[in-house]
């Protein structure tokens, strides 16, 4: 019985060492390609969900702020010795929900940051009444997002004054989602006149 087939030229039929190589240089080539595509495309989704959610919390916190204080009719803060910088770091408002020109202790609302678990980002605070009682109501504005908060008062001129006699409240707030990640922060700012001023 005779063989069928391709006469033996003498070569073994398989891959030489060159070719492997070739096969192998080519593979790591593309697979270093491949690798660097999808990198990039988790980088600009991680930046697109950090900005999205920065923008999203951000103008939550911006509008709420805004309207407090064009709602009230004075700034309440006082800076204490143990804390001088509280009134740049905290907003206290009296805003006179009942028109009867009486500071009472429920119509007091308190904008305030709480370090965050992570050590790095505060959560934004609104208390109405007063801020030391457990049982006002609190809400939680943005969390784990604002890095630094910062108010300025000044009166009609544009001079800074103290708080208590402010006509204009200017709000600075740097924020990042996620801090070394995505976006670097951001900086959103705003100056609101506090329009029932009595």
């Amino acid at each position: 019985m005779s063989r069928v087939g391709r006469p033996n030229s003498g070569r073994d039929s398989g891959l030489t060492l060159i070719e492997l190589l070739v096969t192998m240089l080519l593979l790591g080539v593309v697979s270093t390609l491949v690798v660097t595509a999808v990198s990039q495309s988790v980088r600009v989704l991680t930046q697109t969900q950090d900005e999205s959610t920065g923008l999203n919390d951000a103008k939550t916190v911006l509008d709420r702020v805004a309207r407090d204080i064009r709602q009230a009719r004075s700034v309440s803060c006082t800076p204490t010795a143990a804390d001088p910088d509280l009134c740049f770091k905290s907003l206290t408002l009296w805003i006179d929900a009942d028109s009867s020109y009486t500071q009472e202790a429920d119509e007091r609302v308190t904008w305030e940051l709480q370090l965050n678990a992570d050590g790095e980002h505060y959560d934004v605070w609104r208390i109405e009444g007063d801020p030391t009682d457990p049982l006002s109501p609190r809400q939680v504005q943005a969390s784990s997002l604002i890095v630094d908060v910062l108010f300025k008062y000044f009166d009609e001129a544009g001079n800074e004054i103290q708080p208590a006699d402010a006509d204009i409240v200017n709000f600075t707030m740097q924020y990042d989602a996620i801090l070394d990640r995505g976006t670097e922060r951001r900086e959103a700012a705003f100056s609101a006149r506090l329009r029932n001023k009595g």
